[in-house]
């Protein structure tokens, strides 16, 4: 018995290929770039992209705000000021800002349970702390990438964004 050709034809057994999509992964096509199937390629690329640029801090010490907000805060040096951290401003370290009055005060008590955590991690070693806001980096950047992807549809154009 010879088969009918075309889409719809019936194999030998008697069953009629489905028109619905395959759920098997297809080969991948020669246009399609290699990151379509595995994002999580993608992922690596845009997180160590994003790694590297910033590496130069890891040799670099405190500066600018690091001097007041870590390396002379000694709130951060023992977990036991935690009460502290959630009853004081993020700059509350000294006379030197108390003069700015109301212009810097925010409360951010996980930005100082983060300095405390790197504190007792490095020993106030700065490179500890720009590890960490490497990670921080990172992270973010993942997620933007995940939030563009979601929002365009697109991977190319989603990293590119992700990358600024």
């Amino acid at each position: 018995m010879q088969r009918p050709e075309g889409d719809n034809a019936a194999s030998e057994d008697g069953d009629v290929p489905s028109s619905e999509p395959s759920v098997l992964p297809s080969a991948r096509s020669e246009s399609e770039p290699f990151w379509e199937l595995r994002p999580s390629v993608l992922v690596a690329l845009v997180a160590t992209l994003a790694i590297a640029v910033f590496s130069p801090a890891l040799v670099g010490g405190f500066i600018y705000d690091d001097i007041h907000l870590v390396e002379n805060n000694g709130m951060i040096r023992s977990f036991s000021a935690w009460r502290y951290w959630y009853t004081h401003h993020l700059w509350d370290v000294g006379a030197d800002f108390a003069q700015l009055g109301d212009s810097l005060r925010y409360w951010r008590p996980s930005i100082t349970a983060s300095y405390a955590l790197d504190w007792s991690l490095g020993n106030g070693n700065p490179v500890v702390f720009h590890v960490t806001n490497l990670g921080w980096h990172a992270a973010a950047t993942i997620l933007v990438l995940r939030a563009l992807i979601r929002w365009t549809g697109t991977t190319g154009p989603a990293a590119l964004g992700a990358l600024l």
